[in-house]
């Protein structure tokens, strides 16, 4: 199923996966980027733009909850500077002063 005002460049493939029968749905406002392969039984959310030469197999989120996504990143990614700054901390790699503590 293709949602409306989608537009599809040239040698793209829709379809099943060959282990199915279940094919894409593609939400409204899609664009897939020339050569794209969408494959299988996944959904394409609204206003979803899919770039050049992709293989896509996993669903993707229609784009009002990239903004959320991209927040969420962001936060694991802070979580990870905070665990690798206090492990290095530990082992006395780097001084306290870079981390915010005084010497």
């Amino acid at each position: 199923m293709i949602g409306q005002n989608c537009t599809i460049f040239h040698q793209v493939t829709i379809g099943n996966n060959g282990k199915d029968s279940k094919a894409p749905i593609i939400g409204n406002n899609v664009i897939i980027g020339a050569g794209a392969k969408v494959i299988g039984g996944i959904k394409i959310g609204n206003n979803v733009k899919i770039v050049l030469l992709p293989q896509i197999t996993l669903s993707h989120v229609d784009s009002k909850n990239r903004i959320l996504h991209a927040l969420l990143f962001l936060l694991y990614c802070l979580v990870i500077f905070i665990i690798i700054t206090y492990l290095l901390k530990q082992a006395n790699i780097i001084p306290y002063r870079f981390i915010g503590g005084t010497l």
